[in-house]
């Protein structure tokens, strides 16, 4: 395959093209083929490339996010030739996802880390003189090699072996007899905890010390800018020995300069507070701001930390409706697509302060680069206090192009310390009892009576989900939507445990929920009824195509434009109903009635469900991910038994509607 062919097989949805894999060779791999691509879809790695670089399919679309296979220009032996091929093809098939029985694809943080173990290992085969494969497809010479990881990189292996599922000598180099080694990676309960809901009383108080952080800064707002702009003129002025100014009674006198600027612009509050006593702490309380919007915009939208972090500074839409304003926030998500793709996260009014805050110290940032407020819109929203004049290292360094300026890490550990604490109650603890019963939460100590909560980024992306799903008021379909999940069965997963949640819900009109209201979404699950079932051209089966016939509609049958509009009539009356399932799509206007349970099989099982409508090329797809598996689980598992009951049953329907 030349270089040509490679740059045709590609992924051209919206934004940075991705190689997709398509006619890649694994048993003689095209040198020219095409592995990544530059912000201006140019080739930027080719397979022979001596390092593969991922930056442009990163949500910030920056960063190192190089996956190195040799750096030194030294001749390599036979041997160690044979193991840089081997670490390229298995980071390769990592990559388009072809092996794997699982849809989501790696982003380009999970693609280097997986070459980076596979570094580890490499170095490791050289001195054992074993290749790659042999090694990870041996169960005897892959122990001792996990108990040389450290827990984050045997989690990164796993999750690697686990791709390659259906891989064999066959379509790949090997296969990893993976129902032998999956089992020799052990974590402890803590490492398979899901992240916990944050319990009502507790998000409340956390989202409310996150406001107070804002409230604060608006208070301070011009006298901070009016600093930063002295900051600009004279650093020194800040920072020089002095005593020559007067201090209220009670204040010991410092001597230090910025002591003086806090009288002078009347600061001594929020220094006494924030303990701000240099041009260093104000610095790192512009950060705390940062900080507190990032958490607030991730509260109120579902937002994964690396896609706030992406966020532009002008990018929030507001659409009109009857019930008032309907703000989106605009942003980058690698997790719908294969590629770095622009979307959006609706959002309520309460996201406002935080983005407001945040756009505030955006601009003095911006300031301190010499960046006019009408270039601001493409300027990253959370840039790096690094090129304040303020910080302990200023980074400005001339000139840059908009898109080369980093983003602050804004991680809680650096943060957290430093807030109001909320301290766990015996109340909450019983919370999180009752929304996951069988999870040890004493284990370490971590959620102990009396002990500080440890929030994360993801405990509010995912108890945004358990609430919301909680509400009543929003379908998995729409939180997948809103959270950007590549199946609404990994919505079910966030949200499990919202049927023992407490309900948070009293919604304003202008709420989030609005977005999600069975009126709102009647129109688009109609599109899609339409497009999936009456412009067919293959026939429906299961009970829905009993409805189908006695309708007059057949496979083929033209539809009118007096037809749609009926039909979109009737989902807004709630006559109708269309949700897609993994075999096709759920009639039922009242809801399915084991949604509480789902499985691949529950619309066929017995003599199948009469509101189900099964879609031939759906069943195709899920014997396949069915068929991949299985072939990862244990044959003596219970689990494993079940998953063949299920491939059983979809096998029987697949003859069923074949006859």
């Amino acid at each position: 395959m030349t270089a040509v062919k490679a740059t045709e097989q590609i992924n051209t949805h919206t934004g940075v093209r991705y190689a997709t894999g398509i006619g890649f060779d694994f048993h003689s791999p095209d040198p020219k083929f095409v592995m990544t691509y530059d912000l201006n879809n140019q080739p930027l790695s080719y397979f022979e490339s001596d390092w593969w670089d991922y930056a442009a399919y990163s949500p910030n679309a920056s960063g190192n996010y190089k996956c190195w296979f040799k750096k030194d220009t030294a001749s390599l032996d036979e041997f160690s030739q044979t193991l840089l091929l081997e670490h390229k093809l298995i980071v390769a098939a990592f990559q388009f996802n072809i092996f794997s029985p699982f849809q989501e694809t790696p982003s380009a943080s999970q693609i280097k880390n997986a070459s980076r173990v596979l570094h580890k290992i490499r170095k490791i085969c050289i001195d054992t003189k074993n290749k790659i494969s042999s090694t990870l497809s041996n169960p005897l010479k892959l122990k001792p090699i996990i108990k040389q990881l450290t827990t984050h990189d045997q989690k990164t292996l796993k999750s690697l072996l686990m791709t390659l599922a259906s891989a064999n000598s066959s379509n790949f180099i090997a296969h990893f007899n993976i129902g032998e080694t999956l089992p020799l990676f052990k974590f402890s309960k803590k490492e398979n905890f899901q992240h916990p809901v944050i319990p009502s009383r507790i998000l409340f108080e956390k989202l409310l010390s996150y406001q107070e952080v804002l409230d604060d800064y608006f208070k301070f707002e011009k006298e901070i800018a009016q600093v930063n702009s002295l900051s600009l003129l004279c650093h020194s002025y800040l920072t020089e020995q002095t005593y020559d100014y007067d201090v209220p009674s009670g204040v010991k006198k410092s001597g230090r300069g910025f002591q003086k600027i806090i009288f002078e612009f009347g600061l001594f509050d929020l220094a006494k507070k924030y303990n701000i006593i240099s041009p260093i702490n104000l610095s790192n309380f512009l950060g705390k701001v940062q900080y507190c919007s990032m958490m607030l915009i991730v509260a109120y939208t579902g937002m994964r930390r690396s896609e706030a972090l992406s966020l532009k500074y002008d990018c929030m839409s507001i659409k009109k409706r009857k019930y008032g304003r309907i703000r989106h926030i605009i942003g980058i998500t690698t997790k719908l697509t294969k590629t770095r793709f622009e979307t959006s996260w609706v959002t309520c009014s309460q996201v406002v302060p935080a983005l407001k805050a945040a756009q505030s110290v955006c601009k003095l940032i911006a300031n301190s680069l010499y960046i006019s407020d009408e270039n601001l819109n493409s300027f990253p929203l959370f840039i790096s206090r690094a090129y304040l004049t303020l910080s302990v290292v200023n980074s400005r360094t001339g000139k840059r192009d908009i898109g080369d300026y980093k983003v602050g890490a804004l991680q809680p550990r650096k943060f957290e310390e430093s807030m109001r604490q909320v301290l766990i109650t015996q109340e909450d603890l019983e919370e999180l009892t009752e929304v996951a019963p069988f999870q040890d939460w004493n284990l370490d100590g971590l959620y102990s009576i009396g002990e500080n909560w440890p929030i994360t980024v993801h405990q509010l992306r995912r108890s945004l989900a358990v609430y919301a799903a909680k509400s009543g008021l929003v379908r998995h379909s729409s939180l997948r939507r809103q959270l950007k999940h590549l199946s609404v069965e990994m919505s079910l997963y966030y949200a499990r445990g919202s049927s023992r949640v407490r309900s948070i819900f009293n919604p304003s009109p202008d709420h989030i929920i609005h977005e999600f209201s069975k009126e709102k979404l009647a129109e688009l699950d109609s599109i899609l009824y339409i497009r999936d079932v009456l412009m067919r051209y293959e026939d429906v089966h299961g009970g829905h195509a009993e409805v189908l016939k006695t309708q007059g509609l057949y496979a083929g049958t033209a539809i009118t434009l007096s037809d749609k509009k009926k039909t979109m009539d009737d989902f807004k009356k709630g006559k109708k109903a269309w949700r897609p399932t993994f075999l096709g799509g759920c009639t039922s206007i009242d809801g399915c009635k084991t949604v509480a349970h789902p499985t691949l099989t529950k619309c066929i099982v017995g003599s199948g469900c009469n509101e189900a409508a099964i879609l031939p090329e759906k069943v195709d797809t899920a014997i396949s991910m069915q068929n991949k598996l299985i072939s990862v689980l244990d044959v003596t598992s219970i689990e494993y038994r079940s998953e063949v009951a299920q491939l059983e049953d979809l096998m029987r329907i697949k003859e069923e509607i074949s006859e």
